[in-house]
């Protein structure tokens, strides 16, 4: 495509496979000469919001209304969400019902007494549910025909705003289908899927005023087919606009017609495009650090190594107290792309220094991505990413990343691209790829817009995984690629402040995410979420007990995460496969509770509970019976304690009394 960029989508390889399959012959996306590569190209690289829009049956009404008038449209008998809110009785006895979103799932309906209402909803729940690029909706539109019953459609193949053929098409007559004619009705020798037929079609008398329609509806578009209908009584109606006939795997017949045909395609525009949004688009990377400064240099290094220079490090010292701000002051002076902020104290975000303020500065076409104070960017980070970015037109872009001190690597076997629907259904796959903030190319329009800003004002604190989750969710699509161009070291964790309150924050991320918001939740969805928990409560209870901090803190930290919801939900989970994880997770912890002797008055109790409910969770009756005394011992010593305190208030009255 260009001597200088490769655009290469991911839905390449797919692309290939099924023109190989239907035609029999190898397709070249990137260097395409023929009407069927070329519909191809267009289909992935250049899906504009407005014609993705047209294609719908309904949304395109008020295209046409504003382009050629309102009479030219079919009438309207009503559009529906799905197939329950169509009151039949109010329909007439002959109309067409279509899916909006689709290609040929249309049921002519000439006589409705003889419609059979459960095979006609069987096919559209199958078509609106089939469609995960966009939700169709049904509609129903007045049933149109000629004396004869039939209805003469015209095709008009328009390049740049100009009528080059038009294909004829009588619905009913299977010999006079795919009749391609000039602007002058000449017959051409030429037609697809079919073959030539060598009849003479009457010229219709308001040729021009058809052809003058659809050249008027193909202006702003480099390719389009404009069907329109024409009626015994010389009306003109407006069927629908289609941007690739045949999905591109039309065989043409003679076969250099799709050579010929291509060339009236000049799709340079579009890749010049492409190469213009890759020069101006800034990549903005984003740190915020505190003591690297073993680190931060090597950080930096990794940005200078950049293949491509178009970016911005904007890096936030948290108050270091070491020499990481002097680092980054004298890297300042020789490099105008660094742009340092300073916070006065540790984890206090200063005005101006928070991930979203800043991303507020730039264009919502600008791309974001975390570099974090002892990571490193690989050279092509940049160049590969921010390709498939806009290649695939996608809000974020996920590549692979490794862990420098575990010696792990994550990365996909595969490239994938994940819209709407496959966030949820492929959420478990990608899971990994989400332990850090790095190797992530984020749109700014996904950090920027208001459901971001009103609910993450301090969407730097976020951890990794809940950064991610979140922008993963309001994002339009992504796609994940293979190569690993991201590392850094992974910190063990440890126990410190507020640790609980944010795994109970991720645990809520993902009940919303996977299971609150969708209907059918599989199985697999369930034991995913059960298995990562127990994992992460085991991580965090082992790292409270290790903690250097003080006795009574650790039981109130424990009691705490005895009352959350993640561990309700481990304790309420009755299948055997995690029984194992349980008795590892709780016999640990149970064992250290039962070692505790200075257990403060005003929490033994709720200790003890905590501590029989874990028990029996495993059904550890031995130490439940221990858990079972120390609670009886707490409740005779506060019940003792209460008889005293009662005593001494009731000498005191006395006293008073007497």
């Amino acid at each position: 495509m260009s001597k200088k960029y490769t655009f290469k989508s991911v839905l390449e390889p797919d692309r290939l496979k099924l023109y190989k399959k239907v035609t029999g012959k190898d397709m070249n996306m990137q260097f395409p000469q023929t009407f069927n590569e070329k519909i191809h190209w267009i289909s992935v690289y250049a899906r504009e919001p407005q014609s993705i829009k047209l294609r719908d049956k309904f949304k395109v009404k008020t295209f046409i209304k504003n382009k050629i008038g309102e009479k030219y449209l079919i009438e309207c008998l009503g559009i529906y969400n799905n197939f329950n809110e169509i009151n039949f009785e109010k329909l007439p006895n002959q109309f067409v019902m279509k899916a909006t979103v689709a290609c040929g799932e249309n049921i002519i309906v000439r006589n409705k007494k003889e419609l059979n209402l459960k095979e006609v909803e069987r096919k559209f729940n199958s078509w609106i549910k089939d469609n995960t690029v966009a939700k169709s909706k049904i509609l129903i539109e007045k049933y149109l025909e000629n004396d004869n019953q039939d209805l003469y459609d015209y095709k008009f193949f328009c390049f740049n705003g100009k009528v080059e053929y038009i294909m004829f098409i009588a619905n009913r007559n299977r010999e006079t289908n795919r009749i391609f004619f000039d602007t002058k009705w000449q017959r051409q020798d030429f037609t697809y899927n079919s073959d030539v037929k060598n009849i003479n079609i009457e010229k219709p008398d308001n040729l021009d005023e058809m052809i003058a329609i659809a050249e008027i509806l193909s202006e702003d578009f480099i390719h389009v087919r404009v069907d329109l209908y024409r009626l015994n009584n010389g009306d003109i109606k407006f069927g629908e606009l289609t941007f690739h006939t045949m999905g591109g795997t039309a065989l043409w017949n003679p076969p250099i017609m799709d050579f010929k045909l291509g060339q009236f395609f000049n799709i340079e525009p579009l890749k010049a495009k492409l190469v213009h949004q890759f020069e101006t688009r800034k990549v903005i990377f984003f740190s915020q650090v505190y003591n690297m400064e073993q680190t931060i240099k090597q950080a930096y290094n990794s940005l200078q190594n950049q293949t491509r220079e178009n970016w911005i490090w904007h890096v936030v010292d948290n108050a270091s107290s070491d020499n990481t701000y002097k680092i980054l002051k004298e890297l300042e002076k020789t490099d105008n792309r660094i742009i340092i902020h300073k916070n006065k104290i540790n984890n206090i975000i200063d005005d101006g220094n928070s991930l979203l303020e800043i991303a507020l500065n730039y264009d919502k076409n600008d791309y974001f991505a975390i570099l974090e104070g002892d990571g490193e960017y690989a050279p092509t980070f940049i160049e590969e990413s921010k390709t498939a970015a806009i290649s695939d037109n996608v809000d974020i872009v996920i590549t692979g990343f490794s862990f420098t001190n575990l010696n792990e690597n994550v990365s996909g076997s595969d490239i994938i691209l994940l819209g709407h629907m496959h966030k949820f259904y492929f959420f478990i796959q990608y899971y990994n790829f989400l332990k850090v903030k790095g190797g992530k190319l984020f749109s700014n329009k996904v950090l920027t817009q208001n459901s971001i800003k009103n609910n993450f004002s301090q969407v730097d604190q976020l951890k990794n995984i809940d950064f991610c989750v979140e922008l993963l969710k309001r994002s339009k699509n992504s796609v994940r690629i293979q190569s690993i161009l991201y590392k850094q070291s992974l910190p063990k964790l440890k126990w410190r402040t507020n640790i609980v309150d944010e795994v109970i924050s991720f645990y809520e991320i993902l009940i919303k995410h996977l299971i609150n918001n969708n209907k059918n939740v599989s199985l697999q969805i369930v034991n995913f979420i059960q298995t990562l928990t127990i994992n992460y409560i085991y991580d965090i209870l082992t790292s409270l007990i290790a903690a250097d901090i003080d006795l009574s803190q650790k039981h109130k930290e424990l009691l705490k995460i005895g009352h959350s919801k993640i561990m309700k939900d481990i304790l309420m989970d009755k299948q055997d496969v995690f029984q194992l994880k349980k008795e590892i997770l709780f016999k640990e912890v149970i064992t250290w509770m039962l070692s505790q002797t200075d257990i403060e008055d005003d929490i033994v109790l709720e200790f003890a509970q905590i501590g029989q409910i874990f028990c029996a969770s495993i059904q550890w009756e031995e130490s439940w019976i221990k858990f079972k005394i120390l609670h009886a011992n707490a409740s005779i010593k506060l019940g003792n304690n209460m008889i005293i305190k009662g005593e001494n208030e009731s000498g005191d009255l006395n006293q008073i009394i007497h």
